[in-house]
């Protein structure tokens, strides 16, 4: 048992290693979608030491996407948790060491279940396997909250089956663990730990039932220790809008909201069951690719066989543990099916991130229990290999790459300012889309007071508002198109 520490130790540095070369090499250490820019800036406003920021005088030539902008505050439509993580980075200047080690603790957590679970072979495959998933480097690269959510829930399952164990002592400490990793996963996406979360919860009440005088100081403990984390999101709620049941989502795009029927989505009549199953066949679709790395030629079968030869040899010879670990990635799916939005696209299906360490479990079940067998061990061990390659050039690499530059915006013109030496200067970006601003957008402080300070350019009139409010700032305009940072026009 001591002798694979160091091994799973050794899986998370080379996560950690990975993805900071995938984040510096492929996507430049820069926000690219829409949500990382909301969760960059809410962090930096904690880093700053503060809930929300004030809004700029002017707040269309600062728009950050999803970032609202209301009674002179401004934050971050999402819930606080992961920019709370992710002030961490910001302080010391490394915002993507961030989810780099939570994607570490992701491995070390699956190997912990594993381990307690099935046994530690079981759980060191599991990581292992964890370790080639190209949807798990992808998330641990860039600046998404899944991969955080993914850590805390992981660990959450970990400590939720110690504190339940008659074995273990000092259950409360468990208890205590696992409320706050479950507060933690609410804290970052709500949906995701209640779909998760679902699947202990029928444990929970089961051994309430059966052991009531046992149970009830250990979850109770557990509870009050979650919601002590839990509470924080109304609270970020209030200080945003005065309200702490405000939907922060909905201020920012009215429909943005679960459940089904017309008001929740984007079409007419609302979301449905219909476009539920198109998105959840679109998003398994890509995850089939993405949950190891499965050529795509291989896909269709390969990661089915995978799966069902776990399914059956759980079944076979661990039947108890069939429904403990097939039920979190289910009720996970069933949570997303009440969203209206579609998870895929060139950062995968990342809804379902945090389902994968159990799906990982349950193939790393299957490959151990081949290994009973001489014939079957050697094919797997020259077998798997020999696909995990093909899968990594094939399809990891590929869809790594389409990140690489997503939305125009690459790094390229962030060195251009930072190459002119600018000093205390006020930056207007000429563009037509929210992209063009946003490839630069994200080193402003969220306070507006850094040395340069960037700006939208919406023409002469408004430029010339936005200059009185930043005097004693020499002023350019930078062409993205071209690349080109001149001087004001006359």
């Amino acid at each position: 048992m001591k002798n694979r520490y160091p091994i799973i130790v050794s899986l998370g540095l080379i996560m950690v290693a990975l993805a900071g070369f995938v984040s510096w090499r492929c996507y430049g250490r820069v926000p690219h979608i829409e949500d990382e820019h909301a969760y960059l800036f809410q962090a930096k406003v904690f880093a700053d030491g503060k809930v929300v920021a004030a809004s700029p005088p002017f707040a269309r030539p600062f728009q950050v996407p999803f970032v609202i902008d209301r009674d002179g505050r401004r934050f971050s439509k999402y819930p606080p948790g992961f920019s709370f993580l992710l002030a961490l980075g910001v302080l010391v200047g490394l915002p993507w060491i961030v989810n780099a080690l939570c994607g570490a603790l992701v491995l070390v957590a699956v190997y912990l279940i594993g381990a307690d679970l099935l046994g530690p072979p079981v759980g060191l495959c599991a990581a292992l396997l964890g370790l080639l998933s190209p949807l798990l480097l992808l998330q641990s690269s860039v600046l998404m909250s899944h991969v955080s959510c993914c850590a805390a829930l992981s660990f959450f399952a970990w400590t939720f089956w110690r504190c339940r164990d008659r074995r273990r002592r000092h259950p409360l400490s468990y208890a205590i663990g696992a409320g706050l990793c479950l507060g933690l996963g609410v804290l970052i996406r709500p949906l995701t730990a209640a779909g998760i979360g679902a699947a202990f919860l029928v444990l929970a009440v089961v051994d309430l039932f059966r052991s009531p005088g046992f149970f009830v100081r250990r979850y109770g403990v557990m509870l009050a220790s979650g919601l002590l984390v839990a509470v924080l999101s109304p609270f970020y709620s209030y200080a945003a809008t005065g309200d702490p049941f405000t939907n922060l989502y909905t201020m920012w795009e009215q429909c943005d909201t679960i459940g089904f029927g017309p008001g929740h989505g984007t079409v007419p009549t609302g979301h449905s069951l219909g476009i539920s199953y198109l998105n959840l066949r679109r998003d398994l679709g890509q995850l089939r690719e993405l949950f190891l790395p499965i050529p795509r030629v291989l896909a269709s079968w390969l990661g089915a066989a995978l799966l069902t030869l776990g399914l059956f040899s759980l079944a076979w010879r661990n039947a108890r543990m069939l429904p403990l670990l097939v039920a979190p990635p289910l009720l996970l799916i069933c949570a997303y099916l009440a969203y209206w939005v579609s998870s895929g696209g060139a950062y995968g299906p990342r809804y379902y991130l945090e389902g994968l360490p159990w799906v990982w479990l349950i193939v790393a079940h299957g490959l151990v229990s081949l290994s009973t067998s001489r014939y079957c061990r050697v094919v797997t061990m020259v077998g798997l290999p020999i696909v995990a390659v093909w899968g990594i050039r094939a399809t990891t690499i590929p869809q790594l790459r389409q990140g690489q530059g997503l939305y125009g915006i690459t790094r390229r013109d962030s060195n251009t300012i930072e190459a002119a030496h600018l000093g205390k200067a006020l930056v207007f970006v000429k563009g037509s889309d929210w992209t063009d601003y946003g490839a630069l957008s994200w080193k402003n402080s969220a306070s507006l007071d850094g040395e340069v300070v960037i700006a939208a350019s919406h023409g002469l009139r408004s430029d010339r508002r936005v200059q009185e409010f930043f005097p004693g700032r020499r002023v350019y305009y930078y062409d993205r198109s071209a690349e080109r940072l001149g001087g004001p026009p006359p």
